[in-house]
């Protein structure tokens, strides 16, 4: 509820109040904040989801160009006897 004088112009002074039936907007609000949160746990988890995609790649590619180096090491030794 919202209360203001209201000064007229021949002088008495009276009351302008404003109410607002909120009982609809605070679910409202509730459904709102909710979905903000679900929001922000979803980023998170695909945020997670992206860095273990990286550490996976980048785990492959370690073992890949390990194991082709190795080999290559392996031919150049072979190829110098």
């Amino acid at each position: 509820m919202i209360k203001r004088p209201l000064v007229q112009a021949d002088g008495p002074v009276n009351v302008l109040g404003i109410a607002v039936d909120t009982t609809v907007q605070e679910p409202s609000e509730m459904r709102l904040a909710e979905s903000c949160l679900e929001l922000q746990r979803l980023s998170a988890h695909l945020e997670n989801l992206r860095k273990d995609e990286r550490e996976k790649i980048a785990r492959n590619l370690y073992d890949e160009m390990g194991s082709l180096l190795v080999a290559l090491k392996m031919r150049v030794a072979w190829l110098g006897s």
